[in-house]
């Protein structure tokens, strides 16, 4: 109805999605003694001058007369046809005519009995990873996760559940095999099932106490679910046993969840994919903008195990031990595995792994255990930590050592093409293990418990240039730990950009460094952890120490990010080119961390190829520049010469013209510092001692090694020239 045909009549677009409200009086024309109603109208009485509104007996009179409206297009499954609804993803999902569950042919849900309390069913699920399924009544549908663990029996254990599709209310009485090509494939039972109280429903917490069958494995138990991760479908949960029940008494733990004896992860088809595919990121809510590799991308992470039965996904518990060689499912940690703590740091051989991942594992599970319930108003303790030079810093904890230059070196990934990274992957296993290259800077993290310090790859200390993430508390868990990752900063699309963090990184001076920060924000996305309450988790397969870090991060300040994995190397090339991101490693999930080694259990794949350089000379520019920087010649190192690459003239702001002004005329010096240096660039060259690393973008290297198309890109102050190499 267009607006000039509403004269003296009001048009309300009114939308009502929840069954379980009622509104009344959406609008008023003036404040009335009686209110009216919201009710569905015909097209005839909007077409009649005379509409007025209803009041709410009349409203009941007309549906005693002509009855509701609505009856016609109906609500529920099987009445109204739909495309969309809550069960829409659950039905683009699966055939009737393919599998045995229940397919209906409506996805908008169904109507709960009056007067009941809703329902809940826990289903084991043998899919291609063995793990239960938790589904809670919810507007019309099971609300649904995935738990690779169970329901946790003790109140010190946190278990990841994964949010799956919403199910159809007839899921709960499901039992039976799903074929091998279908949607979770495998073998699902009945666990246990009943009605559940719930206590509150907001979009980051679920308080219930499920009440199970008479003589069933759960009894009567009083659980919540934490969002920590993601929306929706694929968003991360920590599932908690509260240690009171609803009336405050003490809850008793229950019994451990164990796999029955029945088909298990084999009944799926191989490969076929898990129902359990959480994304691995942190959204950032920090100042700045969301990482577009964390916020929009969702990856998921499948690790399969060598055992047939389950191995977790995640993050919220550090599994006992998921070493490749384990042949059982179930693991109890060993009284004496404690009692020899891990204390040398050396770069550990394969041949090692084996050997002590479980007893370190073991040691960090029992160590690690996060208190649902803590005080969320606890100090971080008193000012002066010694180690930081930092006033602000607060002191760590008694006992706490921190770790030697040796045990802050980071591994290195060696350069592949697209190509040799597939073919390396396929030859790791089943799964890929890809994660987003960040454009920035590496960072180790010593969290000593209560305050970060942070180091560059050079081992310098760089705690002082980012205060937003050392002067506060970090929240990194009470236990001292050593992490890997990489500083960014974003742009206005939430992309890494190197050449805005180096606004950030070549700060030094304090007042400089408070006045950037505002503009300039960074995050820290973390992807490894090198030791955890004092032990070695180097030592651990990259998918065990994958645990360790997400737990340890689950509850860190927003611009500390645990990116995600993928497990598809195209995938993740994709997305990171989707998203004009620098390209992807791609990990040996099953290998240690070598703490200083440039390795091929780590590889990067580059979309633009970018280069690091060591700067050895200056051409004066021409002109009005004369007096200015033209450009930099560059060169890498060559045994124990450094080869010239050619020239760079491109690519600088004023500020970046600025700082090597600063940083290069001090280094001047009479000799040429490089080898191969054509005498048409040594003509008017200003040489300068090799000490300045800086990066460039570039299309390729001539026959002679000489740089194409190279473009600045900034200074590496975390590079000294003894670490550059050529990437081939």
């Amino acid at each position: 109805m267009a607006k000039v045909e509403r004269a003296g009549r009001v048009f309300i677009d009114w939308s009502q999605n929840n069954a379980a409200k009622t509104t009344i009086a959406p609008y008023s024309l003036r404040g009335r003694a009686r209110p009216t109603a919201a009710a569905p109208r015909t097209w005839d009485e909007l077409d009649d001058p005379e509409l007025q509104h209803l009041l709410l007996g009349e409203v009941l009179e007309r549906v005693e007369r002509i009855g509701d409206p609505l009856d016609a297009l109906g609500y529920h499954a099987g009445a109204r046809a739909s495309d969309d609804g809550p069960l829409t993803a659950y039905i683009a999902k699966r055939s009737a005519a393919r599998t045995p569950e229940p397919v209906p042919a409506n996805p908008l849900g169904a109507t709960a009995a009056p007067g009941e309390l809703p329902r809940f069913v826990i289903q084991e699920h043998h899919a291609s990873r063995l793990h239960w399924d938790l589904r809670l009544e919810r507007g019309g549908v099971l609300v649904s996760w995935a738990v690779p663990r169970g329901i946790p029996h003790s109140t010190t254990r946190n278990n990841l559940a994964v949010m799956t599709e919403d199910h159809p209310l007839e899921y709960a009485a499901f039992a039976g095999t799903i074929p091998r090509g279908e949607y979770g494939a495998g073998t699902m039972t009945i666990w246990d099932d009943g009605r559940y109280e719930l206590e509150k429903w907001r979009d980051d917490e679920i308080i219930f106490t499920l009440d199970g069958s008479p003589g069933g494995p759960l009894g009567r138990v009083r659980l919540v679910l934490i969002r920590t991760d993601g929306e929706g479908e694929k968003s991360t949960w920590l599932l908690h046993r509260m240690k009171t029940d609803a009336a405050g008494r003490p809850q008793p733990d229950g019994t451990p969840v164990e796999a029955s004896e029945q088909a298990d992860a084999s009944s799926a088809a191989d490969g076929e994919p898990a129902e359990v595919e959480p994304s691995r990121n942190r959204n950032s809510t920090s100042g700045s903008h969301t990482p577009v590799g964390a916020a929009e991308v969702e990856p998921s992470r499948k690790r399969t195990s060598t055992s047939g039965s389950h191995t977790p996904v995640g993050a919220a518990e550090v599994e006992p031990s998921r070493n490749r060689n384990s042949t059982s499912g179930s693991h109890t940690p060993s009284p004496a595995a404690g009692a020899a703590a891990t204390t040398e740091f050396a770069d550990p051989g394969p041949a090692s792994v084996s050997a002590s991942a479980s007893e370190v594992n073991e040691r960090v599970n029992r160590k690690f255990i996060t208190e649902i319930e803590r005080d969320s108003t606890e100090t971080s303790g008193p000012p002066g930590d010694p180690h930081s030079g930092d006033p602000h810093a607060a002191a760590p904890h008694a006992g706490y050592a921190p770790p030697t230059p040796a045990q802050l070196r980071p591994m290195l990934a060696t350069h592949a093409s697209a190509g040799i990274a597939r073919e390396r992957s396929r030859r790791w296993g089943d799964d890929a293990w890809a994660e987003v290259k960040w454009d920035g800077v590496r960072a180790i993290g010593i969290w000593d418990g209560r305050r970060l310090h942070l180091r560059a790859r050079s081992g310098n200390d760089i705690t002082a240039k980012y205060p937003e993430l050392t002067r506060v508390d970090a929240r990194l868990g009470p236990q001292p730990c050593v992490l890997d990752g990489e500083i960014v900063a974003l742009d206005a699309r939430g992309r890494p950009s190197f050449p805005r963090l180096q606004s950030r990184m070549n700060l030094s001076k304090p007042r400089e460094i408070e006045r950037e920060m505002p503009r300039t924000p960074v995050h820290w996305f973390l992807f490894d952890v090198l030791s955890h309450s004092g032990d070695d988790t180097a030592r651990l397969a990259l998918d065990e120490r994958r645990h360790i870090l997400e737990a340890v991060a689950m509850d860190a300040i927003d611009p500390i990010v645990v990116p995600p994995v993928f497990d598809d190397v195209d995938d993740a090339l994709e997305a990171s080119h989707r998203f004009g991101l620098e390209g992807v490693m791609v990990k040996n999930p099953a290998a240690p961390y070598r703490r200083g080694v440039r390795s091929e259990d780590w590889l990067k794949v580059k979309h633009s190829r970018t280069q690091e350089v060591v700067v050895g000379g200056i051409r004066p520019g021409h002109r009005g520049r004369a007096h200015e920087i033209g450009s930099l010649l560059v060169g890498i190192p060559d045994g124990d010469a450094i080869r010239y690459a050619g020239r760079v003239g491109s690519g600088f702001s004023d500020a970046a013209l600025a700082k090597l002004r600063e940083l290069l005329e001090p280094l001047r010096t009479d000799t040429d510092p490089f080898v191969g240096v054509p005498a048409l660039d040594a003509s008017d060259a200003l040489w300068v001692r090799p000490e300045i690393v800086g990066e460039v973008e570039f299309a390729e290297f001539t026959p002679g090694g000489i740089l194409r198309q190279a473009r600045w890109r900034g200074l590496r102050p975390d590079k000294s020239p003894a670490e550059v190499q050529r990437e081939d």
